[in-house]
C-alpha cells in the first residue's frame, strides 16, 4: 500500500517538479561556470559541455514539468501512451511536440557525448586531420550530426503514431491518450533510435580506448 501511495499522481508530480526545479537552478549556475569559468586548458571543450548540459536539461524539463506518461494496451490491441499533468493545459498537439522533443533530446545526449570524445580523439591521435585543422568545418559537422538524427527519427516516430491512429485523442481528467496500431513505420523509428544510441555509445568507447592507447 505504501509503495502504491508513493507513486500516486500527487506525490509523483511534486517529486518530479521539485527535482526538475533543482536541476533548472543547477543548469543556470552550470551554464555560467561553463561560459565564464572554464579553465583555459579546457576552453576548446566549452561547446561540448554546454551541448550536453542543454540536451539532458531539455529532457528533464519535458519529462518532469509537462507530466508523466503511462502506456497501456486497449481492448482492440492498439498501444495508448497517455499523458498527464501540465501538458493537459495546452492544445492537444503539445503531446506530439513533447514526443518529438523527448526523442530528439535523448539522441542529442548520445550525440553530445560522442562528439566530445571524437573531438578529443582527433586532436590527440590525429592532430593533422581535416577535422582537427579546420574549425569552420568542425562547426558544420557538429550542426549536421546534431540535426540529421533528430530530423530522421522524430518525424518518422510521429508519422508512425499519427498515420496509424486508432481513435481520436481524449482529453480530460484522465489525460490524453494517443492510441495507435503498432506498425512498420513505428518499428523503423524505434530500431533507428536504438541503433543510433548503440552506435554512438560504441563509437565513444572505441574513441576512449584509442586515446588511452595513444597516451
Amino acid at each position: 500500500m505504501l509503495f502504491a501511495d508513493f507513486f500516486s499522481f500527487e506525490l509523483y508530480t511534486i517529486a518530479t517538479v521539485a527535482s526538475a526545479s533543482i536541476f533548472s537552478i543547477i543548469f543556470v549556475f552550470g551554464s555560467y561556470f561553463i561560459f565564464y569559468k572554464t579553465p583555459s586548458a579546457l576552453k576548446a571543450y566549452k561547446f561540448y559541455f554546454i551541448y550536453l548540459h542543454t540536451a539532458y536539461q531539455v529532457l528533464i524539463f519535458l519529462i518532469a514539468f509537462l507530466g508523466r506518461v503511462e502506456v497501456y494496451f486497449s481492448a482492440s490491441g492498439s498501444v495508448c501512451p497517455t499523458f498527464f499533468g501540465i501538458i493537459q493545459l495546452f492544445h492537444r498537439s503539445a503531446a506530439y511536440v513533447e514526443v518529438a522533443f523527448v526523442a530528439s533530446a535523448i539522441l542529442n545526449v548520445g550525440n553530445a557525448i560522442n562528439l566530445t570524445f571524437f573531438y578529443r580523439y582527433c586532436h590527440i591521435c590525429r592532430p593533422n586531420s581535416f577535422y582537427a585543422t579546420h574549425p569552420f568545418w568542425q562547426k558544420v559537422i557538429h550542426i549536421i550530426s546534431s540535426l540529421v538524427a533528430s530530423a530522421l527519427c522524430a518525424p518518422l516516430l510521429l508519422l508512425g503514431i499519427i498515420k496509424y491512429a486508432k481513435e481520436r485523442e481524449s482529453w480530460g481528467e484522465g489525460g490524453v491518450a494517443m492510441c495507435f496500431t503498432l506498425n512498420k513505420t513505428f518499428y523503423a523509428s524505434i530500431i533507428f533510435f536504438a541503433l543510433y544510441i548503440c552506435v554512438t555509445c560504441s563509437a565513444s568507447c572505441v574513441l576512449i580506448y584509442r586515446v588511452k592507447a595513444h597516451l
